[in-house]
Order: C-alpha cells, then structure tokens, then sequence
C-alpha cells in the first residue's frame, strides 16, 4: 500500500479461493504526528525518579518495584480536577521509556476491570496526569479513531472503541496518548524519552455484582505494552 493523504480508511482483502475475506483499518497521519511503540520501564529508584520529574521523594510511594504518588497528593489534584469534595482513585505505576524519534507522541493500552473505571459509560471517566511535581490536568475522551492524538485516551473492548455502558467484571482497555516534550511528559524535555504518571479518578465508586467497592489505592491495571498506532517511514 502507497499512503496518498492523510485520514482513515478500511482495507479488505479477499482470498481468490474460497473467498476467505480479512479488514483491517489503517490511518495515515501527517509528517512528524506518528504514534511510536517502546518498550516500557517502570523506575523504582525514588532519588533517581524525583530528579527527572521534580516529585519529591516525600510524595512517592513504592509496592514491589514500581513506584506510585502518594494516595494524599492525588486525591488533592483529583478533587480540585473534578471540583468535589472527596474522590476516589486507581493509580498507575509510574513509567518512563525510549522511542525513536524526539518529540513524537506514544500510545499506551492498558488492561483495565470495569469497576476500576469508577464510571457508567466511557465519556464519563476521568483521566489525570501529572503535568509537575504538584499539578495534574485531565486527558481528553475521544470515541473515535480520527480524534486520536496527544493527552487524549479512549476505552476500548476486544480492540475497537467502546460506547456502551460499562460491565464491572468485564476487561477493557485504557488506551491513552503521551508527546514526548509535551504536557504529561514529566521530565520536560524533547530528547526522545518519556516519563509519566497517571491515574483514574472519580467522585463515587462502582459496586461489582457482590457488592463489594472498588476504589484501590494501587490500580489493579495490566500494561498491555506501549502499541505503535501509526508509524512515519
């Protein structure tokens, strides 16, 4: 295939026996807005961390060898975030990793339980990241593949955006977009590494079908690994 112009569209191949049939979609974005794959570390040395973000050691915990923030300083940024009095949150390990190319944007899926949405429907999640040592802003929720790009994410279920109402027991993933350089990039430079801290938040918590409350303090979340979207030649 021979890119043209930059959008969208749906491939269909069709065997010539049997008439065996496959899609696929594929995008083509413009010059210099590719999505790269790495392959992710998770830093467990607190001054080392603290150095490339400017979080203190003070506001970084630690379970197994990944480093989280601290529930206290989340749940300040959460609650100014969403204007609530109390919010509840699921916190991602912190990451960091290399691409290719400086300056260029990454997609990150990760396996996510319904209930740790903390949300009825899609569009109503929230999405923080941390943008300082003290400061977050939320992502933005696209539902649909052409409004993918940087500091937005999506809920996806067995590979394709979800819009429905969601299921505490199913698994669906959280797909989100982080520019190296850009606002959740928390070492502030284009140099073709990242490193980023996010977290899912809400002002109630969902019950699952035994009555039981989510809301953990480390998020049970899977990374399904850094997926190349769209790739530049």
């Amino acid at each position: 295939m021979t890119a043209v112009n930059a959008g969208t569209t749906e491939i269909m191949v069709t065997t010539e026996d049997g008439g065996f049939y496959a899609t696929s979609v594929v995008t083509v974005v413009e010059y210099g807005q590719g999505y790269y794959t790495l392959t992710p570390e998770y830093p467990s040395n607190k001054a080392e961390v603290s150095d490339r973000t400017g979080i203190p050691e003070s506001d970084l915990g630690s379970s197994g060898n990944k480093l989280y923030l601290r529930e206290s300083l989340v749940n300040i940024i959460a609650k100014e975030l969403l204007r609530v009095q109390a919010a509840y949150t699921n916190i991602v390990p912190i990451f960091s990793g290399e691409i290719l190319y400086s300056g260029e944007i990454l997609a990150m899926k990760y396996a996510v339980r319904g209930r740790d949405l903390m949300e009825r429907y899609p569009f109503e999640v929230n999405l923080i990241g941390m943008t300082s040592k003290n400061t977050g802003k939320l992502f933005k929720y696209v539902s649909k593949s052409s409004d993918y790009g940087e500091s937005k994410f999506t809920i996806l279920y067995d590979d394709s955006i979800f819009l429905g109402e969601i299921n505490p027991n199913d698994i669906y993933e959280l797909l989100v977009f982080i520019k190296d350089g850009g606002a959740f990039d928390l070492d502030g430079h284009v140099n073709g590494e990242v490193i980023s801290s996010i977290f899912l938040a809400s002002e109630k918590i969902v019950k699952d079908s035994g009555g039981c409350n989510a809301g953990f303090y480390y998020f049970a979340i899977a990374l399904l690994g850094i997926v190349p979207i769209f790739r530049r030649p």
